[in-house]
């Protein structure tokens, strides 16, 4: 079984990065960088391996693939027994994949494969973060992902959470071979983001802030091409990224699509909103059974 902290260790880390973005852009050392004269600094990153999928009970296999400028990016690929399908995830910021062991959980549990990287600047990888990247860095994991050959790889689910929204829409957007849906949850959508949600981003919060989101990852451009089915998984209590900017983005967005409107904390709706899993495992069920 998952270790019993492992939810309240995602807990204090979500606490804990309020402090940690506020002060990361102010000093040199530290988190490896600071604010440059155009607002854009290193994405802040955790680097330490918390815990392992073998430390939740679930073998693992160990992936080191290759972004589009020949960067290392590591992750791993968890699999299900008889699995229906495989979720791909993008993980949020300052995190890395050893956080999101509780959502392996749910997905190992209800019958389908994981494949989870780390972007460039997280976990193992020591060079500077920036969300410039996240795109060729999300399509290399899909690309892998593609290649497999185990039975329940030739149906892909897209999950973005938080940071990992941009890419999981702008790679949606395209409409990928053997994908046949794509979640959203705690959706980045830049007018309804905090100044905290801004310094996740490595940007300074400034009039100018949401033209440096890099536009291949602009969430409205994006969603409104996403011809796949959507759901978008929101906390209307999300102070990081703001209830509005999701309803925002699933209005722009073309049917079919659903909206889950949650209670909790930002990227705690699994543990705090008893209606979590009903609307994802509907959802993925709808997606991944044979018509």
């Amino acid at each position: 079984m998952c270790k019993p902290n492992s939810s309240a260790k995602l807990r204090v880390l979500t606490d804990l990065r309020y402090w940690l973005v506020l002060i990361c852009p102010a000093v040199s050392t530290g988190c490896g960088g600071f604010v440059t004269d155009t607002g854009i600094f290193p994405l802040p990153a955790i680097h330490f391996i918390f815990e392992t999928p073998e430390n939740a009970g679930m073998a693992y296999e160990q992936l080191q693939l290759k972004s589009a400028n020949g960067q290392a990016i590591y992750g791993w690929f968890v699999p299900a027994e008889g699995a229906k399908a495989t979720i791909l995830i993008h993980h949020g910021a300052l995190f890395n994949r050893s956080t999101y062991i509780p959502f392996f959980r749910i997905f190992h549990d209800h019958g389908y494969h994981v494949l989870i990287y780390d972007y460039q600047g997280f976990g193992e990888s020591f060079v500077l973060a920036s969300l410039e990247t996240t795109l060729d860095d999300a399509n290399a994991a899909l690309a892998h992902l593609r290649g497999r050959t185990e039975p329940g790889t030739d149906k892909i689910v897209i999950f973005g959470n938080s940071m990992g929204t941009l890419p999981a829409l702008a790679q949606a957007a395209e409409t990928p071979a053997g994908v046949v849906g794509v979640i959203v949850e705690g959706a980045v959508q830049q007018q309804w983001l905090s100044d905290v949600g801004f310094f996740l981003l490595g940007i300074l919060p400034s009039p100018g802030a949401i033209a440096r989101i890099p536009p291949e990852l602009d969430p409205v451009i994006n969603v409104r091409r996403v011809k796949l089915p959507k759901l978008f998984m929101h906390s209307v209590e999300d102070d990081v990224t703001f209830f509005p900017g999701a309803k925002i983005l699933f209005d722009e967005a073309i049917e079919p699509k659903t909206l889950a409107s949650l209670t909790g904390v930002h990227g705690l709706g699994f543990e705090q909103d008893p209606a979590y899993l009903e609307h994802l495992l509907s959802f993925l069920e709808g997606v991944t059974t044979e018509k």
